[in-house]
């Protein structure tokens, strides 16, 4: 996984929380899912977080609502976000903030790469997935980022061959993956997001790790 130099160098973002955008311009990868289940793993860290809900089609906002008509509360902040709003986003301080993105060409993925500490790009495991992410992570170089295997059958030729796709492009990734179980698709509109069994527990150890000493938990 990358190692993120760039917030260990950088003493004025000590004690900040990151910036982490949810990027791919394919549809249909997992990103609403990562954003909010990333988010649900920080707040159960002890920190505080917020989702930036940049996508058109509106699932972080609708997720929410279906939250509140259960009469549940999600355990962090989900705000209406578009490429003004993200590239004027002010220093966050004590939170995590995961901007959910739209798939495409848009300007809200211009805006959420260049304000974002880190990206992270959901790809389904395989093949063909990989080469259409291709062009996403072709626009990342340079700069942090981390492909996120989701929709994954652990130990199969596929993922085999995506790891090895992967590696031989020099392409940063993480070890944990995102399984192709029932329990993540029937979270969308959940309040209770932590379940072991979604692989975002691991997925999110790993992006705190990387961006050590900038997080810490709040006292």
């Amino acid at each position: 996984m990358y190692t993120y130099e760039h917030v260990q160098e950088d003493a004025s973002r000590e004690n900040l929380m990151p910036v982490v955008a949810v990027v791919n311009t394919k549809g249909g990868v997992g990103k609403t899912t990562t954003a909010m289940l990333l988010a649900a793993q920080a707040a159960a860290s002890g920190h505080d977080a917020c989702v930036l809900d940049g996508d058109p089609q509106a699932t972080a906002t609708k997720w929410v609502y279906a939250v509140e008509e259960a009469g549940e509360v999600l355990p962090f902040t989900v705000q209406v976000a578009n490429a003004g709003s993200i590239a004027h986003l002010s220093m966050v301080g004590e939170r995590w903030v995961f901007i959910d993105t739209p798939p495409g060409s848009s300007s809200t993925i211009d805006a959420a790469i260049n304000r974002a500490d880190f990206t992270i790009i959901p790809t389904a495991a395989a093949t063909a997935d990989m080469w259409q992410t291709m062009p996403t992570i072709s626009v990342l170089q340079g700069r942090p980022f981390a492909v996120l295997l989701t929709m994954a059958r652990a130990n199969t030729v596929l993922v085999r061959e995506v790891r090895q796709l992967l590696t031989e492009q020099a392409v940063s990734s993480f070890d944990a993956v995102v399984p192709l179980r029932e329990v993540v698709k029937n979270l969308v509109g959940a309040a209770d997001l932590t379940s072991p069994d979604t692989g975002y527990a691991q997925v999110f150890a790993e992006l705190d790790a990387a961006l050590a000493p900038a997080t810490s938990p709040k006292e």
